[in-house]
């Protein structure tokens, strides 16, 4: 049987009975429009992007603020809490298989939990990472999507470009310490916040080997700070600060030939950071190899 607003709506009305004012079949239609993005049921109906069977939805994203909006102009008699509660209830109730999140943020924390362990726990994950004689440290697969971005109806496919770094051990040889990933993330998109269970497919997944040369265009681009981070060997909270920081080439004197770069860090590390950065290097003004932008996704200097 196919599940649509009305069912919501009923689970809705049947969850309120136990409160002290329970609500109208009306009311609940409308607060279950709001709850999936719409300011009015009308609108809901009027969509062309809801499909009229959720019974495939695997996740909610709950439009909180105009939930609780839609409550106030209806004059419903519950705090904001309670009719939260009371709409989460009801789409578990109707929808068992799905998980409502409140925010775009538990959403989007959901899916990287997701794709991180969808790729660490791939068997060619796995076998690269063996291979570089550590254990597992950072998981970096950035990816930003909007629910906007995902089709209505269909399949879409987002490319994400990341890597698996690894924590050496200091008893065994240092082969090399970064899993270079590209994967795929598939999802669907059944109404405004209905989404499908995501799937993800591992494209690639190869050690970059320590002295191999990886200019040639095969291992993939890196943010400012993530090249920063696996360069000076430092967490990526504390890189993201360096790349505000002036980089210099040192070069010949003509400018034709670059010798290594300097990053001046003493105008935007903090004093915590200034402090690590002083142990590590003895100096604020920190040496980078002639090849450290080859791999970074935009450099001043190209």
């Amino acid at each position: 049987m196919a599940i649509g607003i009305s069912a919501l709506a009923f689970a809705v009305r049947k969850q309120s009975a136990s409160l002290t004012k329970p609500l109208v079949l009306g009311h609940a239609q409308q607060l279950v429009a709001a709850a999936l993005g719409y300011k009015s049921l009308a609108a809901h109906q009027n969509s062309q992007e809801e499909h009229p069977d959720l019974s495939l939805t695997r996740h909610i994203v709950l439009d909180e603020a105009l939930l609780l909006l839609r409550a106030r102009e209806l004059e419903v008699d519950y705090d904001n809490d309670a009719v939260v509660s009371l709409l989460t209830a009801a789409l578990m109730h109707t929808l068992p298989w799905a998980t409502v999140h409140r925010t775009k943020e538990a959403f989007d924390d959901m899916l990287r939990d997701y794709l991180d362990q969808s790729v660490v726990n791939h068997n060619e994950t796995i076998s690269q990472m063996a291979m570089s004689n550590g254990t597992l440290g950072e998981v970096y697969l950035p990816f930003e999507t909007s629910l906007e971005e995902v089709p209505y109806d269909d399949v879409g496919e987002f490319r994400i470009v990341g890597h698996v770094s690894m924590r050496q051990d200091p008893d065994r040889g240092d082969v090399g310490h970064v899993v270079h990933v590209t994967a795929s993330l598939f999802l669907t998109r059944y109404g405004k916040v209905c989404i499908s269970e995501p799937t993800c497919r591992l494209n690639s997944a190869k050690l970059a080997w320590l002295g191999d040369d990886v200019s040639d265009g095969d291992a993939p681009t890196l943010t400012l700070a993530l090249a920063l981070a696996e360069e000076l060997g430092i967490d990526l909270e504390d890189a993201e600060i360096l790349a505000d920081a002036e980089i210099l080439a040192n070069e010949s004197n003509d400018g034709g030939l670059v010798y290594s770069y300097i990053l001046h860090a003493e105008h935007v590390a903090p004093p915590e950071l200034a402090a690590k950065l002083l142990a590590k290097f003895d100096t604020l003004d920190i040496e980078l190899p002639a090849s450290f932008y080859d791999r970074v996704e935009w450099s001043p200097y190209e």
